[in-house]
């Protein structure tokens, strides 16, 4: 669909557009490279989303972007690859000029992919990925946590899926 590496796409429809954001730093200096769409065939470059932030990290890695009342949340990774945590950012707009809230969202030593689902009851809940090292067959898997609020985990991630077989690991 574009001729540039665009890894980790993520892709919000908002007011009839559709917004692509992808990991890691754009060419303009800011991370999360932004496309805008009318049909999903023809994209146009908007810039990085977010200026990095005060305590850099050299990675930024799968953004995904949730509305809710007149708010973007962009949830993201970052770390050096061996060490990543989630964390949230927030704009006015969808197009970019997010601002980095100050959260740092997990504690464990490993964690990606945040995905924010909200049941049909309006609770809020954040998946991630994070490495199982004590499991009987080590890997990565999927936990979900409870949202106190759009920056605030309950801390009780409890697991969706971890490997099971040597397959896996």
């Amino acid at each position: 669909v574009i001729q540039r590496s665009f890894a980790d796409p993520f892709v919000l429809k908002f007011d009839g557009a559709y917004f692509a954001y992808c990991t890691g730093r754009w060419d303009d200096g800011r991370v999360f490279g932004v496309l805008r769409s009318p049909d999903l065939v023809n994209w146009a470059e908007v810039g990085g989303a977010m200026a990095e932030p005060d305590d850099p990290q050299p990675f930024f890695w799968a953004p995904e972007v949730i509305y809710r009342n007149g708010t973007f949340y962009l949830y993201y990774s970052t770390g050096n690859e061996k060490l990543m945590h989630l964390r949230v950012a927030t704009s006015d707009r969808p197009d970019g000029r997010f601002k980095d809230a100050g959260v740092r969202l997990t504690k464990e030593d490993f964690a990606i992919d945040a995905h924010v689902f909200i049941d049909d009851d309006g609770q809020r809940y954040l998946f991630y990925a994070t490495d199982f090292l004590d499991h009987t067959h080590i890997g990565t898997g999927i936990v979900v946590d409870r949202m106190l609020d759009w920056f605030t985990l309950a801390g009780e991630a409890r697991p969706v899926v971890r490997a099971k077989y040597d397959w896996q690991v």
